[in-house]
C-alpha cells in the first residue's frame, strides 16, 4: 500500500468516503501515509441525510480548522426518508436543526463542486434554498435542488455552474407554485457558464400545459411568442431537459398531447435551435432519485443527463 503513489491513495480514499465514512476512517489506520494523506479528505465527500447525522457532523467540523474540511462533495437533505414527501400540514423546525444545515452549507461553499439538496420540512426548506442563493460557490460545477426555490438575486455567485437540476418547486401542503426562474433571464445572469439544464415536477394542479407556461409564459398552445420576449437563456446551454408530472385534473393522453405540441412550438424558435430540447416522460422526482444520481454522478456516471434519443425534440 505504501508503494502506491499519492494520486492512487487519494483516489482510494475519496471512494471510501463517497461509500462510507466507517471505510473512510478504517483507512487512517493502515499506515502512516495514508493518514497524512486522508486527514485533509476526511470530510471530501459527505453524504449525509436526517438532523441527527447533521448535528453529529457539524460538532466535528467545528473542531476543524478551515483549511482541512475540503469539503467537495455534499449531499444534505433534512430527513432520513427519501422516499415521496409527505404533505400533511408541517411541524415547527428547530432554530438550531436549521442553523446546522445552513451552517453546514456555508463551511462548504468555498470548496464544494458537487452539491444536492433535499428538503422536506416546508417551513425550513424555502429558507435553506434563500439562503443557499446567496453564498458564493466559486468551485460548484453540479447543483440539485429538490425544495422550493425562487429566482437567484444576484449574479456571480455560481461562475462556474455547468449543470443545474431543479426539481418540485411545492409549497405548503403539496401545491407547486409557478416560477419564472427561466422566463425572468436569472439564468442567463446567475448562471453564465451553464451548459446542462433539468427541470422537473413543475406541473401545476390546474391545467395540463401549465408547466411550459411556467417556464414560458408568453408563449400560446402552440409555442409561440406573442405576449412576452423571449427570455434569455446561457449562451453555452447545450441541454434543456424537461420532466412534468401530471395534473390530478387532466388525463395523461391530454397532458402529453398538448405538452409535446408546445414544447415542439419551442423548438422551432431560432433562439432554440442549437439546444438540444428533451420531453421526457411524465414522472415524479424525489429525493432517492436525486441522490442515486449524485452518487452516480461522483462514480464517473451519467447520473440523470442520461437522455434517450426518442425523447429529444429536434
Amino acid at each position: 500500500m505504501t508503494k502506491f503513489p499519492d494520486e492512487v491513495l487519494f483516489r482510494i480514499f475519496e471512494s471510501a468516503c463517497a461509500k462510507q465514512r466507517n471505510s473512510a476512517q478504517a483507512l487512517n489506520t493502515v499506515s502512516k501515509r495514508f493518514h497524512e494523506i486522508s486527514t485533509t479528505l476526511l470530510y471530501h465527500t459527505i453524504d449525509n441525510a436526517g438532523y441527527q447525522h447533521i448535528r453529529q457532523l457539524v460538532l466535528n467540523l467545528v473542531r476543524i480548522p478551515f483549511h482541512r474540511r475540503c469539503i467537495r462533495n455534499l449531499c444534505i437533505s433534512d430527513s432520513r426518508d427519501l422516499g415521496p414527501p409527505n404533505y400533511a400540514p408541517p411541524t415547527p423546525t428547530p432554530t438550531a436543526e436549521l442553523k446546522d444545515i445552513i451552517q453546514l452549507v456555508v463551511w462548504a461553499a468555498p470548496t464544494v463542486e458537487t452539491l444536492a439538496v433535499c428538503m422536506f420540512r416546508t417551513i425550513s426548506n424555502s429558507r435553506v434554498t434563500d439562503m443557499l442563493f446567496l453564498q458564493l460557490f466559486p468551485c460548484l460545477v453540479e447543483l440539485s435542488i429538490l425544495a422550493p426555490y425562487s429566482c437567484p438575486p444576484y449574479a456571480g455567485n455560481f461562475p462556474h455552474l455547468q449543470y443545474l437540476h431543479l426539481s418540485r418547486n411545492i409549497w405548503k401542503y403539496g401545491y407547486h407554485m409557478a416560477t419564472d426562474v427561466v422566463s425572468s433571464g436569472s439564468l442567463a445572469k446567475c448562471f453564465p457558464s451553464l451548459t446542462h439544464l433539468y427541470m422537473s415536477g413543475l406541473s401545476g394542479l390546474d391545467s395540463p400545459l401549465s408547466f411550459v407556461t411556467e417556464l414560458f409564459p408568453g408563449t400560446d398552445d402552440d409555442g409561440h411568442n406573442h405576449a412576452k420576449a423571449s427570455p434569455e437563456l446561457p449562451g453555452n446551454m447545450q441541454v434543456f431537459a424537461m420532466r412534468p408530472i401530471l395534473s390530478e385534473f387532466s388525463s395523461r393522453e391530454v397532458h402529453t398531447s398538448g405538452l409535446r405540441s408546445k414544447v415542439d412550438g419551442l423548438a422551432a424558435q431560432d433562439r432554440l435551435r442549437t439546444i438540444e430540447l428533451y420531453l421526457l416522460p411524465n414522472n415524479d422526482v424525489f429525493a432517492e432519485d436525486i441522490w442515486r444520481d449524485w452518487r452516480d454522478r461522483l462514480q464517473g456516471g451519467i447520473g440523470c443527463w442520461e437522455l434517450a434519443d426518442e425523447n429529444h425534440i429536434m
